[in-house]
């Protein structure tokens, strides 16, 4: 299930005093089955964007197509598109209200009058995904868990609906070091798994250069640049122009390349990656 934007602009309360252009004509394809990274300073247009995508927004002007459903500033009955999208928002355990961990996850299915048996069915198997004992976990209040349990917990009852298209805006904002290698591991799985296409918002250049196939650069509401996290972080000076950086890991390679040959590859960006490299070239006899 392909996504296209074509010459898609969005301009909020327009013809007011108050108008505000948030995306200005991007072309834009995502391929079925991957996973793509979108990046931009606060108010470059990145929720404009995956608002577009889920179906939640119109555009202004231009074209959104989703697998074999288009649509533009005209259509607005995209119900067929919102059940195949699932959007999992900054924070969503904010989002969780229900007296246990079962109900949570199964009351969108519940309100889709999905029948009970297969709302079983799907429960269970969001929680396995996403790491949850059944056993464990289902009875439970979900206001009783950590942080990360009740993120997970959230993901659980957006992806019960099996979406082809799953879009993650931010998922690791406020979780410590292990909550946030936890959830990102597991997206990595469920992207796997599922063979979704997956969409992933984030301010973490470290977090999302070791996760994503593509990268895409918002700024002031265009695409400024588009590639591979190395394509894309090759551009440290524009980056910083706009407002971000580069890689944490990248700067620490950068650093150690001036002292060791040969170097290692900018394109490496998980620690483990990193120490597997460091260790093959102190067996080799070199010296730091």
């Amino acid at each position: 299930m392909d996504i296209t934007l074509k010459d898609v602009s969005v301009t909020y309360m327009k013809n007011t005093p108050f108008e505000k252009i948030a995306l200005q004509e991007v072309n834009l394809t995502i391929k079925s089955g991957s996973i793509i990274g979108v990046i931009g300073h606060t108010g470059s247009g990145k929720s404009t964007l995956i608002q577009l995508i889920s179906g939640l927004i119109l555009p202004t002007n231009g074209t959104i197509k989703v697998g074999d459903l288009a649509w533009s500033s005209k259509r607005k009955n995209l119900s067929l598109i919102r059940n195949k999208i699932g959007v999992v928002f900054q924070y969503p355990e904010h989002q969780l209200f229900e007296e246990s961990v079962e109900k949570d996850i199964s009351f969108a299915l519940r309100n889709f009058d999905f029948p009970e048996e297969l709302i079983a069915i799907r429960v269970k198997e969001a929680m396995k995904q996403v790491g949850l004992d059944y056993e464990q976990f289902a009875k439970r209040s979900p206001f009783e868990l950590s942080g990360g349990q009740m993120r997970r917990v959230a993901i659980a009852g957006v992806i019960a609906f099996q979406p082809k298209i799953l879009i993650l805006d931010e998922p690791t904002a406020g979780l410590d070091p292990k909550g946030r290698k936890e959830i990102l591991n597991m997206i990595k799985e469920l992207h796997q798994s599922r063979e979704m296409t997956t969409i992933l918002v984030s301010h973490s250049m470290d977090d999302i250069a070791n996760m994503v196939e593509r990268l895409i650069v918002l700024n002031q509401g265009k695409i400024i640049l588009e590639g591979t996290p190395k394509e894309i972080f090759k551009e440290e000076e524009r980056l910083q122009q706009i407002g971000l950086d580069i890689p944490d890991i990248t700067k620490f390679i950068q650093r150690l390349n001036q002292k060791i040959n040969p170097p290692i590859p900018l394109d490496c960006f998980s620690r483990e990656e990193l120490e597997e490299y460091l260790i093959d070239w102190l067996l080799k006899g070199k010296k730091v």
